[in-house]
């Protein structure tokens, strides 16, 4: 991959982690309407895990504190949905 082809593969690939991140509230509605609210967070999940690998794979840029902080927003989203994580008010 030459030095454009890389640059326009690793823009194509931040908007698309972009828009997966992005919370779709009419599409979470749908999915919870639905009773598939846990599954489609897992499905998420598993996206945003196999996008950072292509971001590995390619050498795009590495981990930072920003992909660990996501990272640990997803678990406690996952863990939210599917009632593991009590919030106390």
């Amino acid at each position: 991959m030459n030095s454009h082809e890389s640059d326009t593969y690793s823009r194509a690939l931040k908007l698309f982690t972009a828009s997966v991140i992005k919370p779709d509230h009419d599409l979470r509605k749908l999915a919870s309407d639905y009773h598939c609210y846990e599954e489609l967070m897992e499905i998420r999940y598993h996206c945003l895990t196999y996008l950072q690998s292509l971001k590995e794979i390619h050498e795009i840029d590495s981990p930072d504190e920003s992909d660990e902080l996501e990272a640990e927003k997803i678990g406690l989203e996952k863990a939210a949905a599917t009632g593991d994580l009590l919030i106390s008010q």
